[in-house]
């Protein structure tokens, strides 16, 4: 199969050649709601110039079709072609399929893979396979999630042995962008890191919000920033209702300014951001300072400082955690702020986004075939951070099917009940992860401690 346009192709190829005893020219898979395996196991399993054949029902089209925008001959150089079975008439399915196995497969080495679809579709399309193929040898497939484990069992001279078993819970076979695609998503913008500007200040920050008193004295600074914004959001509203230029406060209070000289300083921590903030933005924090000065000394669009003060750079401070971790383990990261809209139908029957679908993705990454997302508040409140987790964990199922992970990365200083609370909504190889103010300044190692405690 050609992947050499991959990045990761070397890595993908070793992982096909201990798979190459059970390869065949021919794959037939059972389509469910989840495409994510069957990509996976075609791309594993099917040989270069291969047929992947899908066996769908009429609720499960769409996700064939998804499969046939990600598997096929631009990218794996293989081919592939649909055949519609219903999804509870053992009788018909197999009929069909028995009709469509010497058809489509009238020679080569010959697989199953029934991993996806109803428990109807995968004992009787494997049965009839098995039925029609007589003494020819083939292969049976299954992707188990649970343990990323890629079971294989060779059938021949009426008899069967288990064939070799590939881990591939750690092996990139799919792109982020292929995974997003095969669940209906496009991301609108491009996959990329963040800006390196304030790499030290976010540092400092993570350090900042993992002790009350330093944290408590920056938020009420930045409640005074919050209100100068609003303020500027006002005289902006009144010079395009009056069209000239704004007028006095008519109550005769003064405007809030950005105030240096209300710089919490008796906190040593906070002393330490101010000069990281000088030092890496070129810009002194001197009285008459405002955050326009800041965005344009960064070259950022208006506005973007203040909302990276108030909380974007802890999606910054994530995304550099997961990049610095060993290789081994896994996770990579692709893109913060990432964001993604559903691939829709129109009248006449083309693809066409649904701009209503948009939501963001605060950090992308992913372990293998499975896409992780992770969700990033500042916020220590309980209720809105599981808030967040539930919506995140119902946002990243979109993206990534089943086997996408969750993680959230908050201030709250009670992040383990937060994440024992939730653990009963979860399957067991699901939960998710809740990183709380106390792990903030050294997030790679908490993130490296439980990723090495799933790979043991």
């Amino acid at each position: 199969m050609a992947t050499t346009a991959y990045p990761w192709a070397r890595r993908l190829q070793v992982v096909r050649q201990q798979l190459a005893p059970v390869q065949v020219d021919t794959l037939f898979s059972t389509v469910g709601s989840n495409p994510l395996p069957i990509a996976v196991t075609a791309r594993l399993v099917l040989r270069e110039g291969g047929h992947l054949v899908l066996v769908h029902t009429a609720g499960t089209r769409r996700c064939a079709e998804a499969l046939h925008g990600v598997i096929g001959p631009s990218r794996d150089g293989c081919r592939v072609s649909s055949f519609e079975v219903p999804d509870s008439d053992p009788a018909v399915i197999y009929s069909t399929v028995q009709q469509q196995v010497p058809r489509l497969a009238p020679s080569g080495a010959v697989g199953v893979d029934f991993t996806g679809g109803t428990k109807a579709m995968s004992v009787f399309v494997s049965t009839a396979a098995t039925a029609a193929l007589g003494s020819r040898p083939h292969f049976s497939y299954y992707l188990d999630d649970r343990r990323d484990l890629l079971h294989t069992v060779c059938h021949r001279d009426g008899g069967q042995a288990s064939g070799p078993q590939a881990a591939v819970g750690l092996q990139p076979v799919l792109l982020p962008a292929e995974v997003l695609l095969l669940h209906g998503q496009i991301p609108i913008n491009a996959l990329a890191p963040p800006r390196p500007q304030l790499a030290q200040t976010t540092q400092v920050l993570a350090q900042v919000y993992a002790k009350w008193d330093p944290r408590k004295a920056w938020c009420a600074w930045l409640d005074r920033l919050t209100h100068y914004e609003t303020w500027q959001q006002v005289d902006r509203q009144r010079q395009r209702l009056t069209r000239d230029t704004p007028q006095p406060d008519r109550d005769g209070q003064e405007r809030p300014g950005w105030d240096w000289g209300a710089w919490p300083t008796k906190h040593p921590l906070l002393g330490r951001l101010r000069e990281s903030l000088q030092a890496e933005s070129g810009v002194c924090c001197a009285p008459g300072v405002q955050p326009a000065d800041f965005t344009a000394a960064l070259g950022w669009a208006e506005g973007e400082f203040v909302d990276w003060l108030r909380g974007k750079w802890l999606e910054d401070h994530t995304y550099a955690a997961i990049a610095v971790l060993p290789p081994e383990l896994g996770l990579r990261p692709h893109g913060v702020s990432v964001h993604c809209e559903l691939v829709g139908v129109d009248a006449s029957g083309t693809a066409a986004m649904d701009p209503e679908t948009r939501f963001e993705v605060d950090v992308l990454a992913t372990r293998g075939y499975r896409l992780w997302g992770c969700s990033c508040t500042t916020s220590g409140d309980r209720k809105l951070c599981k808030t967040k987790l539930f919506e995140a964990a119902q946002r990243f199922r979109q993206l990534g099917g089943g086997a996408a992970r969750v993680i959230l990365v908050c201030g709250a200083t009670n992040a383990g009940a937060i994440e024992k609370q939730t653990q009963t909504l979860f399957q067991d190889h699901n939960q998710p992860w809740v990183a709380g103010a106390a792990a903030l300044p050294d997030l790679a190692g908490w993130l490296h401690r439980r990723l090495a405690a799933r790979c043991t």
